[in-house]
């Protein structure tokens, strides 16, 4: 874009404020993220840096530092830390960058990862974690990388197989289960049915759960199960209606196998519940086709809960000896199906508890609940509702009469949601008690919210001592920045109480590294 462009659109309040109202729509609707970031919070702090792919703006800073070397301070360790747990637990700076190296991996940056790597000596404990956090994301390159330079000897592979199929990577399934077995046969595992029980069957249920024939095929041919016990096939089973696989399922058809559970109570039931849950009609056909029919409640609670009005159709058409309960409509105004509702109500007589309108997250669902049913709700409605959905907290509050308990600030003050908090306390006179406050302060989310501790302090909505915030921040082992923040704001959070400022400061200092830098 060329600059007088730029400038003349971000020069424009108007344009501008709806700019970044539709980035934050985005971000927190559409994407679901729930915090957010200035720049100035990445310039502060590594993690941003790194979880955002920032490789060289990271390295710039800490080759900075590195020549700095200010008072022992490292900007990267802008996260408080006792004194006297520094030597214990972060000698080597292993604490932080073992948590940045699993960053790197997140985001996919080899370069980066190399670089944080080389940087410290990590010990069995973190190798291990980086190992496991490598395998789960699919980085192939780094897990080679960090098994050229550690003792393989020194990394569990054990725990590493049970996640090796998360990257649905067949490559790299493939060799570590090559490194499993050799560990396996270094360390003279005599019992293989309990190594195989204690190792591989969660790698077997998370194969099955993605479908990945090809990788259930090398475990055979390695030897490590055969399709005749009755329990691998559970597994197998089990694992492919979790994660809907039908073609996992037609394939040990064709190898003539019986998918009949083992003689467990209720274990056929569970089949069908598993199929119903996720929604695929096709899958429940396929199961009745193998003569895998037994079912109880739960299956067309689980279709309803899941909004697959078509699992539920078909039961009520074709299997008159299946019912469900009150959690099914229950379930489905709770998830938002009003479909599903609509037709329970219309199709069944088994009604409906306070909870579908108590846990109801749609504005929708809600009002007709309230216009057809007579089951009516809770105060825990509102009190649900003050997480995030304003709209719903004010039509119960010109529509209905239950109102709501302390949880409804309570839980609108933990979401950091400032309208919600207002909106209480202006119409419910809502408060919250200075336990519940000193239990909201500690949370992340309220973090940096200026407005909202204004609003809580000035308009008396808890009675919790000030000077509480600042004696629990800096007594826990880190705050990441949360005391320097409320020592800034001190005058403008609270400028009707004497907090003696001084006192805290030196008692923090006492106990962390605050002289600190940014850089």
């Amino acid at each position: 874009m060329e600059k007088i462009l730029f400038l003349n659109i971000f020069n424009n309040i108007i344009l501008r404020n709806k700019i970044f109202k539709l980035i934050r729509w985005i971000h927190k609707d559409v994407k679901g993220y729930v915090h957010f970031h200035k720049w100035s919070d990445v310039l502060g702090r590594p993690s941003l840096m790194i979880g955002n792919n920032y490789f060289q703006l990271f390295k710039d800073h800490f080759e900075m530092d590195e020549m700095k070397k200010k008072n022992n301070s490292k900007w990267y360790q802008s996260i408080f830390i006792p004194k006297h747990k520094v030597k214990a637990s972060l000698a080597s700076d292993k604490y932080f960058f073992a948590s940045y190296i699993e960053l790197s991996l997140k985001v996919g940056n080899f370069e980066m990862f190399k670089y944080l790597f080389e940087k410290t000596s990590m010990d069995v404990k973190h190798n291990n974690t980086i190992m496991q956090t490598a395998v789960e994301y699919g980085r192939i390159d780094e897990v080679k990388y960090l098994s050229n330079i550690v003792d393989d000897y020194t990394i569990d592979y054990n725990n590493v197989m049970c996640y090796s199929a998360d990257a649905s990577n067949m490559e790299l399934f493939a060799w570590v289960l090559e490194k499993y077995e050799a560990q396996d046969k270094r360390d003279e595992v005599k019992n293989e049915v309990l190594a195989f029980h204690n190792t591989l069957w969660r790698s077997l249920v998370r194969v099955s759960q993605l479908g990945r024939i090809d990788m259930l095929q090398l475990l055979m041919e390695r030897g490590h199960f055969f399709l005749t016990d009755k329990w691998i096939i559970k597994f197998i089973v089990t694992g492919a209606l979790k994660g809907g696989q039908i073609d996992l399922l037609k394939w040990l058809i064709s190898e003539k196998i019986d998918l009949h559970p083992i003689d467990i109570p209720n274990e056929e039931s569970q089949y069908i519940n598993l199929a119903c849950a996720h929604g695929d009609l096709e899958i429940l056909k396929l199961l009745e086709s193998q003569n895998i029919r037994l079912g109880n409640t739960d299956a067309m609670d689980a279709a309803a809960a899941g909004g697959h009005l078509d699992i539920l159709r078909y039961l009520h058409d074709n299997r008159s000896e299946m019912s469900c309960t009150v959690k099914a409509m229950d379930q489905a105004a709770g998830n938002g199906h009003l479909d599903v509702v609509i037709w329970l109500h219309e199709n069944r007589s088994e009604g409906c508890s306070t909870n579908a309108m108590d846990s109801c997250k749609s504005l929708n669902v809600l009002k007709w609940l309230h216009e057809n049913r007579s089951e009516g709700c809770t105060t825990r409605c509102m009190d649900n509702a003050s997480r995030s959905k304003i709209e719903i907290v004010k039509w119960l509050h010109e529509n209905r009469t239950e109102g709501c308990s302390k949880m409804a600030i309570y839980n609108a003050i933990l979401n950091n949601n400032f309208e919600i908090v207002q909106f209480l306390h202006e119409n419910k006179s809502a408060k919250c008690t200075s336990t519940d406050f000193q239990l909201f302060i500690s949370w992340d989310r309220i973090k940096e919210s200026l407005e909202l501790i204004r609003y809580i302090y000035h308009n008396k909505i808890t009675e919790c001592d000030p000077k509480f915030i600042f004696q629990h921040v800096i007594s826990k082992e880190k705050d990441d920045g949360f005391l320097i923040y409320l020592l800034d704001n001190r005058t403008d959070l609270f400028p009707n109480h004497d907090i003696r400022i001084s006192k805290f400061i030196k008692f923090s200092q006492g106990y962390f590294n605050t002289s600190y830098c940014l850089f």
